[in-house]
């Protein structure tokens, strides 16, 4: 899902003060990453093409952004102990003075399950692990991001109560957002072939306790190659996690296309609906030159409709079908379009 590398992006964002992605930060901030799942190599090999990509110098970030992996630097704050919950108080306050020693504002665990080997269904346990990362903020002034995963889903999309584990880890935090891959109706509708939709990702608010929920947001995993080729083994290629906005398919349907489609509906009683042989669809899209008959074509014109009837443009009435014995919708002209 690009968690990892959106994190990243984040805290070079965060160490340069630079917009990378969606919002510019209040920065240059010190940050600190503590990843339990990559070595060190592979983390720096990632953090060198998001360097790369967004073409951040060096002293772009300066001492400001510190990057560690679980398998040189443990972090474990809770275990199982003769039935119960212990917090581990020395790795705790280890962890307090390392972001005090480092003057740390930002710290991002990734992920979470990696800084404790507690259940995760159990509640209990979780409200105790998530409000001591809670408790550390607090007492080192430091914003602290835990990385979780989402149960399997089976194809439905991730919100809140999508984390894996107990519901108190959603109930603990103070804001969360949620991945998600582009799903197949956008893909189609956007005109982006399915082997490719994954590369692009919704990041939504799921919950904001101090501010109400914003609008979705997408970045887009594009691969960007090291340069480090031998004449033995090619180059490496890392993802890269960049903004990426969604086009909106009416960009490039014009006033003069509204007044084709009118056209080409008057007095017809054209179906409303998309499975009807006359379709208004298919005599809209071959006035306006879009093919109707295949996708993404037939997605476009299905927004087209949608767009002129909420501006009353183009209306939907009912009437009675002779030759089928029932009553059925059509497409009819609502406030003509000027011809300018």
């Amino acid at each position: 899902m690009g968690k990892s590398t959106k994190t990243m992006t984040d805290a070079v964002a965060l160490a340069s003060g630079r917009k990378l992605l969606h919002d510019k930060p209040r920065g240059p901030l010190r940050v600190w990453i503590w990843n339990g799942e990559d070595d060190q190599e592979e983390l720096e090999r990632r953090m060198i093409a998001i360097f790369m990509h967004f073409d951040i110098a060096p002293d772009d970030v300066g001492d400001r952004l510190f990057l560690d992996n679980g398998r040189d630097t443990v972090i474990r704050v809770a275990e199982v102990s003769k039935g119960s919950i212990e917090i581990a108080t020395p790795v705790v306050d280890a962890l307090e003075a390392e972001i005090k020693a480092r003057n740390i504002d930002v710290l991002i665990i990734d992920p979470f399950v990696s800084v404790h080997s507690t259940p995760e269904n159990d509640n209990g346990a979780m409200d105790r692990v998530v409000k001591t990362f809670a408790a550390i903020a607090n007492r080192t002034n430091c914003a602290i991001e835990l990385v979780h995963h989402s149960r399997k889903l089976n194809g439905a999309e991730a919100d809140i109560d999508s984390a894996r584990g107990g519901s108190a880890i959603a109930g603990a935090v103070r804001a969360a957002r949620v991945l998600n891959p582009m799903t197949m109706e956008v893909a189609k509708e956007l005109g982006i072939p399915s082997n490719e939709r994954k590369s692009y990702v919704r990041v939504d608010g799921a919950k904001a306790n101090l501010a109400p929920l914003g609008a979705a947001k997408w970045f887009k995993l594009v691969s960007v190659f090291l340069g480090n080729g031998t004449d033995d083994d090619p180059e490496d290629s890392v993802a890269v996690s960049e903004p990426w906005t969604p086009p909106d398919v009416m960009d490039d349907v014009t006033g003069e296309d509204l007044l084709k489609a009118q056209r080409a509906v008057d007095g017809r009683d054209l179906k409303s609906s998309s499975q009807a042989t006359e379709w208004a669809g298919y005599a809209i899209g071959d006035a306006i030159g879009i093919d109707a008959r295949s996708e993404p074509g037939k997605t476009k014109i299905k927004r087209c409709l949608k767009t002129w009837i909420s501006t009353e443009m183009l209306v939907e009435r009912e009437i009675f079908d002779d030759r089928n014995r029932r009553p059925v919708k059509v497409i009819v002209v609502g406030n003509w379009a000027c011809a300018q």
